[in-house]
């Protein structure tokens, strides 16, 4: 068994042996046929195993795949566009909405006589223009909630570049003092409490900035949670630490009793 030079195929060289064919039934009474060969080579081909790249430009302007500046510059043209689209919708809804009072007047004026087909005639116009302004209003509702939730996306993958620079500062405020603080246990307890902090962290994380794309919270509020909940835990850490006090320490207060 070897590769092929251009390593597009796969070679096995057989020596003295059987080779077995499946014929055709209705052809042949004897469905099966049995050849020996003193050299046999089998060929596979591997090109669909390959691997293929895929165009970079596909993600070019994907958002995860955006520095900060070009994400303010998406957001600013999605919000310009959404601008666009509310504005035409409006005059849209306000030119389907001009009623043409005097032709109703002259409808039911004594020049032309107040019958029923052309009563019919006016509320079916109506019944086709509030269809028609339904359908319109759906279909900007649809556009619009489209374009904030791609908008929060990109406003969610800005202030991840930054909170994720910031939790590892968090992380180094956390880390440092534990191994100052936690004398006992050895090697394994610190790395167990910071395996819990970034657990939590994670959890934090990822709970919050769901409920960021679901348009819960707000996006400042959802991506800096994590941070601004471990923040103080670690500011914490690092005051009990550099006062060599015990990591969860009572104080004790005094009471006065009266004479």
């Amino acid at each position: 068994m070897y590769l092929a030079e251009n390593t597009q195929y796969f070679v096995i060289a057989l020596e003295n042996g059987y080779s077995y064919n499946e014929l055709d039934l209705k052809k042949n009474t004897k469905p099966f046929q049995r050849a020996s060969f003193k050299e046999d080579i089998l060929r596979f081909d591997l090109s669909d195993f390959g691997m293929k790249r895929t165009s970079e430009d596909l993600y070019r302007n994907h958002y995860a795949m955006m520095n900060n500046r070009q994400l303010i510059n998406s957001i600013d043209s999605i919000q310009r566009k959404m601008k666009v689209k509310t504005g035409a919708f409006s005059y849209q809804i306000s030119k389907k909405n001009e009623i043409d009072f005097e032709a109703i007047k002259v409808g039911y004026s004594s020049k032309i006589p107040n019958s029923p087909s052309y009563t019919t005639k006016i509320y079916s116009n109506a019944i086709s223009s509030v269809k028609y302004l339904q359908s319109l209003l759906l279909s900007h509702m649809k556009d619009a909630r489209y374009s904030k939730e791609i908008a929060i996306k990109h406003k969610v993958e800005w202030h991840r570049k930054i909170t994720l620079a910031i939790a590892c500062i968090v992380f180094f405020l956390i880390g440092a003092p534990l191994g100052a603080i936690i004398r006992k246990g050895g090697f394994g307890m610190p790395v167990l409490i910071s395996v819990g902090f970034f657990i939590t962290y994670h959890i934090i994380s990822v709970t919050a900035e769901k409920m960021v794309k679901e348009a819960e919270i707000a996006v400042v509020q959802g991506m800096w949670s994590a941070n601004v909940i471990l923040l103080p835990i670690g500011l914490y850490l690092i005051y009990k630490a550099n006062s060599d006090s015990p990591l969860f320490s009572i104080p004790k207060f005094r009471f006065l009793r009266r004479t």
